[in-house]
């Protein structure tokens, strides 16, 4: 459309405005066109000429393929008006392709970044660039989009072709894998922490295992001395009882962290739960003994059969027989009774101690908590020993239940087990039965391989008071010459040595000695279930753990076959 200059003399006015309002209401005609799609075609006079866009023609076939697409695209002149956009970029825009023609592209973009999007349009005239903005107009609130534009000649017109592509839903799946992301890493952390945790637990409690071993087998040794004075008597039961009482802390914190992580199995056998109990009566009489308590214990001559590890189940009656103990004032007095009760027995401790708030009744079986004595301060221990006692019971099928009337009131502890089917005249015996129907201990010959001189030493004259022959070596490679000259029946092998550790040197024994190679057992700090399965990896079929107790050495050493020695 061609505007030619106004001739301003009166006869023509009246006629050049007419031509002007027509040529006006032809511009307006063609504006609506181009909103409402019925045009192909249009002509732009310019300072630079006359330009034509084509709308459709033998492009049909792309155009139809650019409105399917399911990004937003658009035609825009050099100045960035819109000559051409997809539904798809309407739905983003929250308006029609109708109202989107004729307008700045810019104009619908965030305020803050059009700048930055003009000097865009500007550069793709010389290539294609693309950027992250913002479309911030009509009806959308604010959506991310990734802005490409490039520059398009079409018959020799040249304009932008601009692409825009939804970012919302991707940036939605970044923020869902980030967060991915972090939970993983975070779970790494966790899982790094835990494992370093273990570690310094097992760190530990082989440190404080190790000094326990003499201190132990030197107690025991005293025991065994003909001692009169009371006085070294008193001493020696306080550091038997003290040594034990460090040594069940520390097989209590290990076995909390183990048993929290699935790695305790049970040993189940058939078993008296009657002579379980027994035992953890006699074990506890000492501690009750000290504080004056009175110590009533009521159990039926039932033997209450029970397929369970007796060594666990007396762990966890022990746990809280021994709660009961710390909580009750001295010369108070604890009830221990068991009985029959369907298909389960009953083992209920009752004292008349401080009591438990009603608050904390719920919470007495969490790991680390203490009730509080009359000075409102924790009574001692690490906390764990209910929740040991819990997870026990809980693993052999049962339940542990507390309750009390409150502060200053008692406590009593409750615990169930499903009893198994009555024991035949030929059923194996319980654990508490072999022990004490075993037979007087046989002598063997004992190679004792420790760098812990203190530890070493203590044991040897152990052993020797109680009958054996012992001889002790401090490094791996005497051991190994220890084996050949001395001919042992039984070698108590520590593993972390200076030279050769204890599954090298198990390792080597096998290979030596063959046939004739010493009953092999481990005697450790390192208590894990893992360290278990290296030693019997190695060759070592037992493991024990500092400090042994003595009746499980003795019980070792006689159930380890003696070997036929040499002569001289």
């Amino acid at each position: 459309m061609n505007i030619e200059p106004v001739n301003m003399e009166p006869a023509n006015l009246e006629l050049e405005n007419a031509q002007l309002r027509e040529r006006l209401a032809e511009a307006e005609a063609v504006i609506q066109a181009i909103r409402h799609g019925e045009i192909d075609a249009v002509v732009v006079n310019s300072t630079e000429g006359t330009k034509v866009f084509t709308l459709e023609g033998s492009d049909h076939p792309y155009r139809l393929l650019v409105e399917s697409m399911n990004e937003g695209a658009a035609t825009l002149t050099d100045e960035g008006v819109i000559l051409f956009s997809n539904p798809r970029l309407a739905t983003l825009l929250g308006t029609t392709t109708a109202e989107l023609a004729g307008t700045r592209l810019g104009s619908w973009i965030a305020g803050s970044e059009r700048a930055h999007f003009e000097r865009l349009l500007s550069d793709s005239r010389d290539r294609s660039v693309s950027s992250d903005l913002t479309l911030c107009a009509g009806k959308v609130d604010s959506l991310p989009v990734h802005v490409s534009l490039s520059s398009l000649v079409v018959k020799g017109v040249r304009c932008c072709c601009a692409v825009l592509t939804d970012m919302s839903l991707a940036k939605h799946h970044a923020a869902l894998a980030a967060s991915a992301e972090y939970v993983r890493q975070v779970n790494d952390r966790l899982r790094e922490a835990d494992k370093r945790k273990d570690e310094f637990l097992a760190t530990l409690a082989h440190e404080l295992r190790n000094p326990l071993a003499p201190i132990r087998a030197a107690a025991h040794m005293m025991k065994k001395l003909d001692m009169q004075d009371e006085r070294l008597l008193h001493a020696r039961e306080v550091i038997e009882r003290q040594a034990a009482h460090m040594t069940r802390l520390i097989d209590d914190l290990l076995e909390m962290s183990r048993i929290t992580q699935g790695k305790i199995e049970l040993r189940r056998h058939s078993e008296s739960l009657a002579a379980i109990i027994a035992g953890v009566v006699q074990s506890a009489q000492s501690a009750m003994d000290m504080r004056q308590h009175q110590f009533q214990v009521d159990v039926p001559g039932d033997p209450l059969p029970v397929e369970a590890d007796a060594i666990r189940i007396a762990q966890a009656v022990g746990n809280v027989i021994e709660n009961a103990i710390k909580y009750t004032r001295p010369g108070g007095r604890i009830v221990l009774r068991v009985r029959r009760e369907a298909s389960q027995a009953v083992i209920s401790v009752t004292d008349n101690g401080i009591g438990i708030e009603p608050g904390m009744v719920a919470r007495i079986f969490d790991m680390f908590v203490q009730a509080e004595n009359g000075d409102r301060r924790p009574n001692g221990g690490l906390g764990i020993g209910l929740a040991l006692s819990r997870k026990l019971i809980e693993m052999h099928g049962g339940t542990i239940t507390a309750s009390s009337a409150g502060l200053g009131e008692g406590a009593e502890f409750e615990i169930r087990l499903p009893l198994s089917a009555a024991q035949s005249a030929d059923a194996p015996q319980s654990a508490s039965a072999r022990a004490g129907s075993a037979a007087a201990p046989t002598a063997r010959r004992v190679l004792i391989v420790d760098d812990n001189a203190d530890a070493a030493d203590s044991l040897c004259a152990l052993l020797q008071m109680s009958g054996h022959e012992a001889k002790t070596v401090y490094r791996g490679a005497d051991a190994l010459r220890e084996m050949s000259s001395f001919h042992p029946d039984v070698v108590l092998l520590d593993i972390g040595l200076p030279d050769l550790d204890g599954y090298e040197i198990a390792r080597r024994a096998r290979a030596n000695f063959g046939a004739r190679c010493p009953n092999l057992v481990a005697l450790s700090g390192w208590g894990r279930e893992e360290d278990r399965e290296l030693a019997f990896e190695a060759g070592i079929p037992v493991h024990l753990t500092k400090p042994v107790d003595v009746t499980t050495l003795e019980r070792v050493l006689e159930n380890s076959a003696p070997l036929a020695h040499a002569p001289g």
